[in-house]
Order: structure tokens, then C-alpha cells, then sequence
């Protein structure tokens, strides 16, 4: 064999071998909150998940404290230029974005509790909100739910009634669910990118913000604005979602592999919250944050009764399974 014979033979076998070899694969995924958070936690399992459940073959890159931009940047991103694959995202993006579904579980007081939430989050109704925006090329996958514990009021000024949201400037995102129930308050809806909260309180271009009790820490609202009011507004349901292209260029066995990843990130959120929470509920009492319980939230549903009602019979038919669920 001469040496030219040898050389097409040693080519013809490497490449049969890596024809053979399994094909590695990284997708970026976008995080506005901090590593140290709940969904910062929750993304790094799922990323770990994805790995060991793919022997390798799929890493999930995380990109946490909106180094990627804030959710609506990502998503433009996800459904434009495709360099973000995979997102954790607000419901209440979603829903800025048009989303008609995903709008039902930010609609103000319809989960009683957690476990309300999670009785939802596990059951053949979540697909609904999972599958909404999946068609098209620009189309987005929803791999699993998640949340963030309840959402609260915060402030610079005190809190300790409803009636004391009144004149408020509140930031917040350009959810129309949250801005109008903002406005049944009696306050002013001022939209804000996530990264930008803290600075704005500091320098008073809003008095008043409002998140789940664990982001209100991770993210140091703290030290800006020491008064929150536990109204429960709402729950922090999040969904973390895949491009329709990143979606489609996995192997089935990949894709499965992604939903058992998200199956027990979702698991492990859930378990996190429940143990976070009170830890840091007991955390800010004792660094002297101001903070007032909301034992009769009758007043709050009434204030904001219209809005309910108006959003409830947008979508009747997932608004009350839901309801159905709390009983």
C-alpha cells in the first residue's frame, strides 16, 4: 500500500468515527436574576440535569443577572436573530408579548396558595400555557413551570395598608394585567427594566416596586426601599422556553431528555421555595425590614374586581379550572 493509499484509508476510517462520535451541542440559556436566586438556583439544576441525562452530548450555558439583556430583549432575541436559545421568562412577559393563556395565571388572586399553584403547574392543563406560542419558525417551546413565591409590594415611604399604595410610583414591567390592577390601587404604573429597579428607587424615580419575597432579597431592594406590605397579589409563575430552531435540531431522545430535565428543575424550584422563603422572611425581620401581614385580603379582591372579571371571561375555560383546583 503506498503512501497515498494509506493516507485515504487513515481519512476514510477517521471520519467514519466521527461520524459515529456523539455530536456535543451548547445552548445559552438567559437569567435576569442573580445566580444566589431561586431561578438562578433553579436554572443551574436544570442545566446539571440536561447534562447527566444527556450523557454530555447538550450544555446548557447559563447567563444570569440579564447579562443577555432584560426578558423582552430575550425574547426578541429568541424569536428574531436566534442566538438565545433557551430563556426563563416572566408570565408576565408573556403576556406583554400577547399571550392570551399564559395571562390567566397572573390574574390577581386566582391561586389560593402554593400548593393551589403546584396542583395546576402538574396537571394536563399546563400544557395550555407550555404549548401557546409553539408554531411557525419563530415560535418558542415551553419546556416546564416554575415560580417565585407570591409577589408583594415594597416601598421606600411605609406600607401598611392598602389605602397607603395610593399617589405611589410604581415600577414595574409592561404587563397590562399589572399595570391596571396597579392603577385599581390607586397608584401610578411606571415601566422599569428589572436591572434598573434598585437604581430607580435610589434616585426616586418610583417610591414603590413589587416581587416575590426571595427576589426582593437576592436583589438587594433591601437596601433601598425597608417597607413590605404580604398582599399576594399574585405568584411569580415563570416558564422556561426553547426555540421552535434549537427545539427542532435536537434528536428525539435529546428532547425527551430536555422535559425530564425541566420535570426535575420544576421539582427542585418548588422544593427550594418552600424552604427559602421562611428563612428569609425571618433574615429581613431581623436586619430591620419593615414588614406587615395582609390578614384580610377581602379589601384587595375588591379593589381590583373589575380587573379579575374582565380577565376571567377572556378565557373561561382555563379560569375556571383553575378556580376548581382551589377547592
Amino acid at each position: 500500500m503506498n503512501f497515498f493509499t494509506r493516507t485515504s484509508a487513515i481519512f476514510l476510517t477517521i471520519t467514519m468515527l466521527s461520524g459515529c462520535a456523539k455530536t456535543k451541542k451548547t445552548l445559552v440559556l438567559a437569567e435576569v436574576n442573580p445566580p444566589d436566586s431561586v431561578s438562578g438556583q433553579m436554572d443551574l439544576f436544570f442545566a446539571n440535569e440536561v447534562k447527566r441525562l444527556t450523557e454530555g452530548e447538550i450544555s446548557v450555558e447559563v447567563n444570569p443577572s440579564s447579562i443577555l439583556g432584560d426578558e423582552n430583549a430575550v425574547i426578541k432575541e429568541m424569536m428574531t436573530t436566534k442566538k438565545i436559545d433557551l430563556a426563563r421568562i416572566s408570565l408576565f412577559t408573556l403576556t406583554s408579548i400577547g399571550s392570551k393563556k399564559a395571562a390567566v395565571l397572573t390574574i390577581p388572586y386566582i391561586f389560593n396558595n402554593r400548593d393551589h399553584f403546584w396542583k395546576f403547574a402538574n396537571s394536563e392543563f399546563a400544557s395550555e400555557i407550555l404549548d401557546e406560542f409553539y408554531s411557525g419558525p419563530d415560535g418558542l417551546k415551553g419546556l416546564f413551570l416554575a415560580e417565585e413565591g407570591f409577589r408583594h409590594f415594597f416601598s421606600t415611604k411605609p406600607l401598611k395598608s392598602l389605602e397607603d399604595l395610593s399617589g405611589r410610583k410604581i415600577g414595574t414591567t409592561n404587563d397590562p394585567i399589572l399595570n391596571e390592577i396597579i392603577q385599581d390601587f390607586g397608584s401610578e404604573a411606571i415601566q422599569v427594566p428589572f436591572y434598573d429597579l434598585l437604581k430607580e428607587l435610589i434616585v426616586d424615580t418610583i417610591d414603590t416596586a413589587e416581587q416575590s419575597i426571595v427576589n426582593y432579597r437576592s436583589n438587594f431592594f433591601d437596601s433601598a426601599a425597608p417597607n413590605v406590605i404580604l398582599d399576594g397579589h399574585t405568584i411569580g409563575v415563570t416558564e422556561v422556553l426553547i426555540t421552535n430552531k434549537a427545539w427542532e435540531e435536537l434528536t428525539k431522545t435529546q428532547q425527551m431528555a430536555l422535559l425530564k430535565a425541566g420535570e426535575n428543575a420544576s421539582a427542585y424550584c418548588r422544593k427550594i421555595c418552600e424552604i427559602r422563603e421562611p428563612l428569609v422572611m425571618e433574615s429581613l425581620k431581623a436586619t430591620g425590614v419593615n414588614i406587615t401581614e395582609v390578614k384580610d385580603k377581602t379589601p384587595w379582591k375588591e379593589a381590583c374586581a373589575e380587573t379579575i372579571q374582565k380577565q376571567a371571561i377572556k378565557n373561561t375555560y382555563l379560569y375556571g379550572h383553575i378556580a376548581d383546583m382551589g377547592n
